[in-house]
């Protein structure tokens, strides 16, 4: 959960690496140290290194959920064109080192980038490029490195979501700027039709 703060300076989230219920904090890996890379290193890799990492970590019972996850939650970055979704982006929660519920942690950090940068691409390459993908790509993706065996429904479902999300003030010059980006990146995700799977 999130709020912002009444004066309207801070932006309060409750951290997703915190047990309440049974009052502990969660080990957290972030993909940069799980692929032992240095934090200047969050840009030099790729979106199939993370779902590669998600497999060889993942507790055997949350692999299947984690992919899912893992690609739905790209597919969410790439319709809101989040060309900042790096590998400091994506991590792994468990109880302790010696549990048996390692997972993909919730996602983080997603912003509309190309409002802000309109040449801005995303910040790791999928399927050997580094350029916004088309319905086509990004359906390969996901079965060949998320196991997603029908991932179209998938892409449509978080269309869906985007597409019918309309913001308390939808009148703003930030949200009419945003709102494009993400028409645009629609337009690029259903181009192929919604008969890909």
């Amino acid at each position: 959960t999130f709020h912002l703060s009444e004066d309207r300076k801070r932006l309060v989230i409750e951290r997703f690496d915190y047990d309440r219920e049974h009052d502990r904090y969660l080990g957290f890996e972030d993909m940069v140290s799980l692929q032992g890379k240095a934090n200047d290193q969050k840009y030099d890799g790729s979106y199939e290194s993370v779902a590669k990492a998600i497999v060889n970590n993942a507790s055997p019972a949350r692999q299947a959920s984690s992919l899912t996850d893992y690609f739905a939650s790209l597919v969410l970055s790439m319709a809101l064109r989040n060309g900042d979704a790096h590998l400091k982006n994506y991590g792994m929660l468990y109880t302790d080192p010696g549990s048996d519920d390692c997972r993909l942690a919730p996602i983080y950090d997603i912003v509309c980038t190309m409002i802000y940068v309109p040449a801005d691409t995303p910040a790791l390459s999928l399927m050997g490029k580094r350029q916004w993908p088309d319905r086509g790509s990004l359906c390969e993706f996901g079965r060949a490195f998320c196991r997603v065996e029908h991932p179209g429904p998938v892409v449509d479902k978080v269309l869906d979501a985007i597409s019918s999300y309309r913001p308390d003030d939808d009148t703003s010059d930030m949200w009419a700027r945003i709102a494009r980006q993400i028409d645009s990146a629609r337009l690029a995700l259903t181009k192929a039709g919604r008969t890909q799977r």
